[in-house]
């Protein structure tokens, strides 16, 4: 299992939900429903003008579709990268992290396994985003036990990818994975997310409760069948109790 870490934040207030605002960082910063917008917006207008090659399931070219390019992400996907960013390039900065160059991005590979157009700004932030995430990761000084929960999460999310034996009892997998080395890359992303936990405390972030349940990466992986990106462990932004759906207009 090739892992790579991306950590979310969780216990995000909602006690405002002004409908222009997406999300609050502290007193001063809003994240407002128009850069949201604009965020999804653009990639689905450069996914329209110029769709990805369809493949069919023997790796050749697909019949063409007259049909609207589908758009892999939502609004809610561009709310918890931009809250993900500002999180993640505060705890950077803390930690001295250089600003990465373009070649430690990888962004055109990147944005190919995620299937967004390489110049879009949500393929650019999430490249940084990434690659601050695994930075820090190495940077971590008290790595943690990841907790039950998250383990099932990491158990379902490599049985869906045909990673692990389905029928094999959890407790089998919990005792195969403590003892490989793939605990130790699960430790430390559990112990970043208690430096993000503190970061987003300290930025006072409060997600407007039309974009929850929210949820965020907190380690993800490649399927090295599909090259698609799959979340290991995810955290939800924002309480549980106060969630509605968003639905996106395509």
């Amino acid at each position: 299992m090739v892992v790579v870490a991306s950590l979310g934040v969780a216990g995000l207030s909602a006690c405002r939900s002004e409908p222009s605002v997406a999300a609050y960082i502290g007193d001063s910063e809003r994240i407002t429903q128009d850069r949201v917008d604009a965020v999804y917006n653009e990639v689905r207008d450069k996914l329209q003008a110029s769709p990805p090659a369809a493949q069919a399931p023997d790796g050749q070219p697909a019949a063409t579709s007259s049909g609207p390019a589908a758009v892999p992400i939502t609004r809610a996907d561009v709310v918890s990268l931009l809250i993900g960013s500002k999180v993640i390039d505060k705890l950077a900065a803390d930690q001295s992290i250089p600003a990465p160059t373009a070649d430690q991005l990888q962004e055109p590979g990147l944005a190919g396994v995620l299937h967004l157009p390489a110049d879009s700004e949500y393929a650019q932030l999430y490249a940084k985003w990434l690659y601050e995430i695994e930075t820090l990761r190495d940077k971590v000084a008290t790595p943690v036990d990841p907790t039950d929960a998250e383990l099932h999460q990491v158990h379902d999310a490599l049985v869906g990818m045909q990673g692990y034996d389905p029928s094999a009892p959890f407790s089998k997998f919990k005792s195969d994975i403590a003892a490989s080395t793939n605990m130790a890359v699960l430790k430390q992303a559990a112990g970043l997310r208690n430096e993000i936990a503190k970061t987003t405390s300290q930025l006072d972030v409060r997600v407007n409760p039309r974009y929850q349940p929210t949820k965020m990466p907190v380690l993800v992986t490649q399927n090295q069948q599909t090259g698609a990106i799959v979340s290991l462990i995810t955290m939800p932004i924002g309480p549980d109790d106060q969630i509605s759906p968003v639905t996106d207009a395509r």
